[in-house]
């Protein structure tokens, strides 16, 4: 006769092994790309880099490999001809949950922007990229996107330039006050939008102005903040 004693615990522990080894096994699927689509004939470039500064790769390169990790990265895009374009995100995180958007921007000629990404790629993990920006950025995005139609007529978009220069020469305070002026701007421009207006002559589409209105704003934020700390706090050039 044979003798079964025990062999219950056994196989108890031959399962928990098994479980074990499956869940060493279960793949890291987290990961993160990006993708640039300009709306003219030149190219974007993408590189990333490490919180370091050590570059990273290309556009496409994956962040995050391991489980429970989280990444900083910085994420420049560079143009050699001015251009509107749409960055597009692709997230994974470790149990393969997607997390995919697009930002609308603008590039001036042989300039770059910077993207600050923060990806904590844990099931339910947060992901952030947040654009750096300055009144010289902010200048340089409404110039382009009136080059390219996005906003106008002439006299429009030199109003809305005035705002910006009059901001950066300002302290703080002040220049929080021109930015949010530039946005009402930008916003009474879109409830309008026609290309035909002929009493005002001013127009600007959704886009244009979803991009320049975030980009105040968080400039704008900074400055308010930056106001709070004392009479020291320095205006929207950005520190060294």
């Amino acid at each position: 006769m044979r003798n079964e004693t025990g062999s219950a615990p056994r196989a108890l522990a031959l399962g928990l092994l098994i479980l074990a080894a499956s869940a060493r096994a279960e793949k890291d699927l987290s990961g993160l790309t990006f993708s640039a689509v300009a709306s003219s004939a030149t190219d974007v470039r993408l590189t990333l880099a490490d919180s370091k500064g050590k570059r990273l790769g290309p556009a496409g390169v994956e962040v995050g490999e391991t489980p429970a990790t989280a990444g900083r990265c910085v994420l420049t895009a560079a143009a050699a001809d001015a251009a509107p374009f749409e960055l597009r995100v692709h997230a994974a995180h470790t149990d393969g949950t997607l997390m995919n958007f697009t930002l609308r921007s603008f590039l001036a000629r042989g300039s770059a922007r910077r993207y600050d990404v923060d990806f904590d790629p844990k099931p339910g993990g947060a992901l952030s990229v947040v654009k750096a920006v300055d009144f010289g950025t902010l200048a340089q995005d409404l110039e382009t996107a009136s080059r390219f139609g996005r906003l106008g007529g002439k006299k429009f978009a030199a109003e809305l330039a005035g705002m910006l220069a009059r901001g950066r020469r300002a302290r703080a305070r002040e220049a929080a006050a021109a930015l949010r002026e530039f946005v009402a701007a930008l916003n009474r421009a879109a409830k309008e939008n026609s290309r035909a207006d002929a009493e005002n002559g001013r127009f600007a589409d959704v886009d244009a102005v979803l991009s320049l209105t975030a980009d105040a704003k968080a400039l704008s934020g900074r400055l308010q903040a930056a106001a709070a700390t004392g009479p020291r706090a320095a205006s929207g050039t950005p520190r060294p």
